[in-house]
C-alpha cells in the first residue's frame, strides 16, 4: 500500500519543487534585469550627451559594458528589448509635492524592458501561457541636459 501511494505522490512532489525551481530561477532573472536597468540609469544619469550615450547605456543595461560584443547578463536579453525615455518632470512644488534643487523642471531617464521567459518550462506548463518578463527603472539626470 505504501509503495502505490508513493508512486502517486512521488511525480506530484517532483512537479511541485521543480516549478519552486524554475520560480526561483524567474525571480532571479527578474532581479538581474532590474539590476541591469538600474546600472543603465546610474550610466546615462551621469552623461553629458544624452541623445548619444542611449545606446551606450542599453548596453550598460543588458551586458554591463558601454561596447557591445559582450555576452547579455540574462540569457536572449538583447539592448534593443529595452527601452529609453528622457521625460521632464515638473518642480514647481506646492502643497503635496515635494521639491527638489534643480530648477521648475526636472529631466528623468525611464528604462523599460520585457522579454519572454522559458526556464525549465515547470512554470508555463502550471500557467495558462507564456509568462513575459517587465521591468522599469527611473533616474534623475544629473549630466548633460541636452
Amino acid at each position: 500500500m505504501a509503495a502505490l501511494e508513493t508512486a502517486l505522490i512521488l511525480p506530484i512532489l517532483a512537479a511541485l519543487g521543480l516549478a519552486a525551481t524554475d520560480a526561483g530561477m524567474m525571480m532571479l532573472t527578474l532581479h538581474k534585469m532590474e539590476t541591469g536597468l538600474a546600472a543603465g540609469g546610474s550610466f546615462l544619469a551621469r552623461s553629458r550627451d544624452l541623445i548619444n550615450d542611449q545606446q551606450a547605456a542599453k548596453n550598460v543595461a543588458v551586458t554591463g559594458h558601454n561596447a557591445s560584443g559582450y555576452d547579455p547578463v540574462v540569457a536572449g536579453w538583447s539592448a534593443s528589448d529595452v527601452s529609453v525615455y528622457i521625460v521632464d518632470v515638473p518642480n514647481a512644488g506646492g502643497d503635496q509635492s515635494l521639491v527638489l534643487r534643480g530648477g521648475d523642471g526636472l529631466k528623468i531617464a525611464r528604462f523599460e524592458s520585457s522579454i519572454s521567459y522559458k526556464g525549465l518550462g515547470f512554470l508555463s506548463m502550471m500557467n495558462t501561457g507564456a509568462i513575459t518578463l517587465k521591468a522599469r527603472h527611473e533616474e534623475r539626470i544629473f549630466g548633460g541636459l541636452s
